[in-house]
């Protein structure tokens, strides 16, 4: 038993700010390999998905002004977290800037651009995973990725837009 025990329940909150930025990844995806007429259904559920993100933002700001010994620096933890919300409200700016735009079709470049944000958000996912379970390794997640640059298939279902990202998140 530890007389002033560590809240480790960050770890958790950054996992789920990390779920919620995975699965807006995958909405912008979908949406901008399926065109306009789904971008638009795409950004209300990225909307949906960032106000969810703003709400873990302000429990994992609420529970550092209440515990006195934190896993990482308290100014850390309110920096990742912070640059972590500034990912999914980029996701949802990029959507909304692609409906403003009406861009019709959409170009393969901008396709490329929304998997590579996806890739990235799958690392990010494993980096963070191995960091809750005490693995601090700063090579863990660029190890485990194996991290190219994806191939675009726009003949391909929206599902399986961005052949080089691999579908392991778990929940």
């Amino acid at each position: 038993m530890k007389l002033l025990p560590r809240d480790e329940k960050f770890f958790q909150y950054f996992q789920k700010q990390v779920k919620l930025i995975c699965q807006a990844a995958d909405l912008l995806v979908e949406g901008a390999a399926a065109g306009n007429a789904h971008l638009a259904n795409a950004a209300h559920q990225i909307h949906v998905l960032e106000e969810q993100a703003d709400n873990v933002l302000h429990e994992i700001y609420t529970r550092l002004n209440s515990t006195f010994i934190t896993p990482l620096d308290p100014e850390d933890i309110q920096s990742l977290s912070s640059h972590l919300d500034d990912v999914i409200d980029g996701i949802e700016d990029s959507v909304h800037r692609m409906l403003d735009y009406h861009i019709d079709p959409m170009p393969n470049t901008v396709l490329e651009l929304c998997c590579i944000v996806q890739s990235c958000c799958l690392i990010l996912q494993k980096a963070f995973d191995a960091l809750a379970k005490g693995n601090r390794s700063s090579n863990t997640a660029s190890r485990s990725t194996g991290w190219r640059k994806p191939r675009i298939n726009s003949a391909a279902p929206p599902s399986r837009i961005c052949s080089r990202t691999k579908r392991t998140r778990s929940g």
